[in-house]
């Protein structure tokens, strides 16, 4: 084998293989393989009030006769919004404040009821993204694809759609992806102008705190509060989005008592921490985890990156020369100076874009992506919580995509400036493009092992991820439901080297397919239009009455029926979104596929 070949395999491959468990946290010993066929404080309380969080039964919220006026004013517990009305009829109100902006004092605390207002806020625009580094995925802009740090703290809003009816309406809540670290809800594709129009129901956005500003556990920092001490500020900012909707959402038109939380990626590790917490409970009602899985970080793993954090802090200001200064200097200062100091420091100083990486991600390895278990906020392992059966039992969607991995290995294998100019410029309708014009020469010989790593990567992430998920879940409930995403249609060589790939089928979800602000623009062609909407409309339909009912069925429909998980050897498993239809499917993996699995896994591993 050539050595390009084996470097990559060995940082490449091992990168993603070791990606694999970060993202879809591989099964505990035991699992088989299986057959074939088959802004300031309050002075007098610096804490703010977390009572809020004691108060999130379904029986509290007020029910309200709402009657849709058409009108673009909505009044809220907070004050007046001023949405606007999309060109097909339905109504958007976007950047709704559902909580203080966590600056200065409000820094790693958690979340405080937002500020009321006066008069009438305007709700046509979007607000700033979280502080995250600059990345490709989500379009940061150019010159910023390197780790450059970019958002504001002042972040926390959620965007909500609805249509123009007079119904009560479910509600579906979206969290988005990013590893916890990078994501935005301003993109295109996250428009849910069509998804509500679609489905009959609202949809809401939500950003939430990310990366170093949502999960930061520091000894220093701790007070004695549970909620602050927790170091989960982003888990936390989804509950406080959710209690905003279940006092708020009946002035919208929506049903406070049916609440679906639906998350993608890291958005589905949310969810999941959702179903763990106690806190959350009697919040929502449904869940739909797209493409993820259990996950978690330890006390001991997030106080270590905070700790690192800290350390390249001080470097960076020359306090100390080098990590091993740090614990004296820290015993010298005390908590109170170490507290003032990092709630002073300036974004691009916490995301130094000396330890960014391309991709979003920090370049230290000790980075922590949450939730975290804390024993309060997260009182349990979701793992564990799974397999005891002590979560809240509700009923759940998951599934995820065919071709998970062939996401990541083009962000891997190419620089994010020229990947970014490939993408702008391509014509799907007139595609005059080769793969050596994406790839770096020295990844080229990638292509003769490319289809081998997604094939480890794919059965890796389905048989110990979604399937072993499925598993445990079905041992405490009955409606489970899977599914298996597989449209990779996009015009050559996009649907080689990207396929079914992590993320396409969000354009899927909403029902929008932008040729303009979106990474994957590059897949719609009018050529593949017609099999696009047919299963966008699918999706949308299933997932819509799911969070209608708690059953994707519908007597009225003439979809198949997607029956629930079957766990059984020759049972059904779930159904695919493909371009011949949705159909339900009894075998977990093509015919082969788990054979090759072995002798892909024996190859790779042998080379380490």
């Amino acid at each position: 084998m050539v050595p390009s070949i084996v470097r990559f395999i060995k940082h490449g491959a091992g990168l993603l293989l070791i990606g694999s468990i970060l993202f879809f946290s591989i099964c505990p010993s035991g699992c088989e393989l299986p057959d074939v066929t088959e802004e300031g404080l309050n002075p007098e309380n610096p804490g703010g009030s977390h009572e809020a969080y004691n108060q999130n039964t379904p029986d509290e919220a007020s029910h309200v006769t709402f009657h849709w006026n058409n009108l673009s004013i909505v009044e809220t517990k907070y004050g007046k919004l001023e949405g606007k009305l999309a060109d097909n009829g339905t109504w958007a109100f976007l950047s709704v404040p559902f909580a203080k902006p966590p600056v200065n004092g409000l820094r790693w605390r958690a979340p405080q009821d937002p500020f009321a207002w006066e008069g009438i806020k305007d709700a046509s625009e979007y607000c700033s993204i979280c502080p995250q580094y600059g990345n490709v995925l989500n379009e940061t802009g150019e010159g910023t694809f390197k780790g450059e740090a970019v958002g504001h703290e002042d972040c926390l809003y959620m965007n909500i759609y609805r249509p123009e009816t007079a119904e009560t309406l479910p509600v579906m809540v979206f969290f988005h992806g990013g590893v916890n670290y990078i994501g935005r809800q301003d993109r295109s594709y996250f428009n849910g102008k069509y998804f509500v129009k679609k489905s009959n129901m609202i949809l809401v956005t939500v950003n939430y705190r990310l990366g170093m500003m949502g999960w930061f556990s520091h000894p220093l920092l701790r007070t004695g509060d549970p909620l602050d001490d927790s170091g989960n500020f982003g888990t936390l900012d989804t509950i406080k989005a959710l209690e905003w909707i279940h006092e708020n959402i009946a002035s919208f038109g929506g049903d406070p008592e049916n609440v679906t939380v639906c998350g993608q990626s890291a958005g589905a590790w949310n969810a999941i921490a959702l179903m763990v917490s106690p806190l959350a409970e009697g919040l929502f009602h449904k869940v739909i985890l797209m493409s993820g899985q259990p996950t978690s970080e330890s006390v001991k793993s997030a106080e270590n990156s905070a700790s690192s954090i800290l350390k390249r802090l001080l470097i960076q200001d020359q306090y100390i020369e080098k990590n091993e200064d740090a614990d004296d200097f820290i015993r010298f200062k005390g908590r109170d100076w170490i507290n003032n100091y990092l709630r002073s420091k300036e974004i691009d100083e916490i995301y130094h874009s000396d330890v960014g990486g391309p991709s979003g991600m920090p370049l230290d390895k000790n980075f922590c992506t949450g939730p975290i278990v804390d024993g309060y906020v997260v009182p349990l392992d979701p793992k564990a919580a799974f397999a005891s059966g002590d979560y809240y039992k509700i009923p759940a969607i998951l599934g995820c995509t065919k071709d998970e991995f062939k996401l990541f290995i083009p962000l891997m294998a190419a620089d994010p400036d020229d990947l970014f100019q490939v993408i702008e410029k391509f014509d799907p309708d007139n595609p005059q493009f080769y793969i050596d014009d994406l790839l770096k020469p020295i990844m080229m010989p990638v292509l003769a092992v490319y289809e081998p790593i997604n094939l480890a990567g794919k059965l890796l992430n389905q048989l110990y991820g979604t399937d072993s998920l499925a598993k445990q879940l079905k041992k405490n409930q009955e409606d489970v439901y899977l599914y298996k995403f597989s449209w990779d249609e996009e015009p050559e060589p996009f649907d080689f080297l990207f396929g079914a790939a992590h993320s396409i089928d969000l354009p899927f979800f909403f029902g929008m397919f932008p040729e303009e602000e979106s990474f994957f623009r590059f897949a719609w062609s009018e050529e593949n239009r017609a099999g696009r909407e047919m299963v966008s409309d699918a999706m949308i339909s299933y997932f819509a009455q799911f969070a209608r009912t708690g059953n994707p069925n519908s007597t009225a429909s003439d979809l198949p029926l997607w029956t629930q998980y079957d766990s059984s050897k020759n049972g059904n498993k779930r159904i695919v979104f493909d371009t011949d239809g949705p159909r339900m499917s009894a075998t977990s993996f093509e015919t082969g596929e788990v054979l090759s699995l072995k002798s892909v896994l024996c190859e790779i591993m042998a080379l380490f």
